[in-house]
């Protein structure tokens, strides 16, 4: 390279300088004036579980994310609106709280909730529509003399540790009638579980595990010859469990139905069906 040349690259090399300056200070106010969008909100639980037809349970969700605007949709026909009643209702990320109002005549069923804010829309998570009056499990209910006292009929949101059993009692009358059965796969829970009815000296009566048509769910029939006290226990089949292992223990006299014939029917017409269970 000549000595020109070299010249002329040097000189075009200064007067390009101000501009590049001025590009990357214009990047770096670009960039930092410019706001992320919100992430979309995530659930990771909900209590309770269930809302009873013709009634209003709040119902509180914990996740992240949760705090731009949120709205809460279901598949259901329960009204929702964020809960007058809680403090700061609305403003927390990780916690948020909705009255859901079940309408009288709503069936039994389990549905999807998902939550809406300005960041986007949450996975859905599920919910039931239960004509159980619901409980909370108790802490400590992990051996049989711990065992929580329940009044029948019932529904109790549990939740397994890992190795842990978990129990409950109740008493019944001589000729008495129960169904027991535990939603978890069905209202997305990983929990595989199991449930044994036992009697007052801890006998095993009856027990289930996987049932057909119920996703692994467990669920028991039982007529009890005699009155007294009677546990149930409830426990996942490989000892599995955590924060996400949650459960519906359902006790009461209910059919329990695990599937139909035919599986369906055309609309505006009139079918007969087949129960079984």
């Amino acid at each position: 390279m000549t000595p020109l040349e070299s010249e002329t690259v040097l000189m075009n090399s200064r007067s390009r300088a101000p501009l590049v300056r001025g590009l990357v200070g214009l990047l770096v106010v670009i960039t930092v004036g410019t706001s992320l969008p919100a992430a979309p909100p995530t659930i990771t639980s909900l209590a309770p579980r269930a809302v009873r037809p013709g009634e209003s349970v709040n119902v509180t969700l914990r996740g992240a994310g949760l705090n731009a605007a949120p709205r809460l949709w279901t598949s259901s026909a329960c009204s929702v609106e964020l809960a007058a009643d809680v403090k700061d209702n609305g403003t927390k990320a990780n916690e948020v709280t909705f009255r859901v109002t079940a309408p009288a005549n709503e069936p039994v069923a389990i549905h999807g909730l998902r939550v809406s804010t300005a960041g986007g829309v949450s996975a859905p998570v599920l919910f039931a529509v239960d004509d159980l009056p619901s409980v909370a499990q108790q802490a400590g209910n992990i051996t049989r003399d711990k065992a929580q006292l329940l009044t029948l009929p019932v529904g109790v949101d549990g939740q397994l540790a890992a190795l842990a059993l978990n129990y409950y009692k109740f008493q019944v009358t001589a000729g008495q009638r129960l169904s027991v059965e535990v939603l978890s796969r069905r209202l997305g829970s990983p929990l595989d579980p199991m449930i044994r009815l036992l009697d007052a000296n801890g006998r095993e009566l009856e027990y289930s595990d996987d049932v057909s048509g119920l996703r692994s769910d467990s669920r028991l029939h039982h007529v009890f010859q005699q009155a007294g006290q009677y546990y149930v226990e409830v426990r996942d089949i490989s000892y599995k469990g955590g924060g996400n292992h949650f459960y519906r223990l359902r006790v009461g006299d209910f059919p329990c139905v695990s599937t139909t014939y035919p599986m369906g029917a055309k609309r505006g017409t009139t079918a007969e069906l087949t129960f079984a269970g």
